[in-house]
């Protein structure tokens, strides 16, 4: 935001106080811009009251309005589903059968690796390698 004429930067903070609380105040929370962890993000705010988005590292007032207004997003944010009882079960045996298909794997990637060097082996000598 540039200065506006005949204002000092101790009122044009004081102004984006006072824009960031009516702000603060009048906006739902299901209405606030998030960022990628579901806190108010700061950089949308600043651009859509015309704040100035450096100024809120260095004035105190503006970072503790934020601060609110993050505790206010993480008070309404709402609980993480866990999945019923059964559901558990079976996501355990999903993950048992996973397992287990992944060690038959290791296995066979081994055995071809094994095969692999025996054909490398007979390409540079010209004998099969015993197994």
């Amino acid at each position: 935001m540039t200065k506006e004429k005949g204002k000092s930067a101790a009122e044009i903070a004081r102004d984006n106080v006072t824009k960031l609380r009516s702000y603060v105040n009048k906006t739902s929370v299901s209405d606030i811009p998030k960022n990628q962890y579901q806190k108010s993000s700061r950089q949308r705010i600043c651009k859509e009251l015309g704040i100035t988005y450096s100024t809120v590292g260095s004035n105190a007032d503006l970072a503790s309005l934020f601060d609110q207004l993050d505790k206010k997003t993480s008070a309404n944010k709402s609980e993480v589903k866990r999945p019923k009882s059964n559901n558990t079960l079976q996501l355990k045996a999903r993950i048992s059968t996973l397992e287990n298909r992944v060690s038959s794997l290791k296995v066979e990637n081994e055995a071809l690796r094994s095969q692999i060097k025996r054909y490398e082996h007979f390409e540079t000598t010209g004998r099969m390698a015993r197994s």
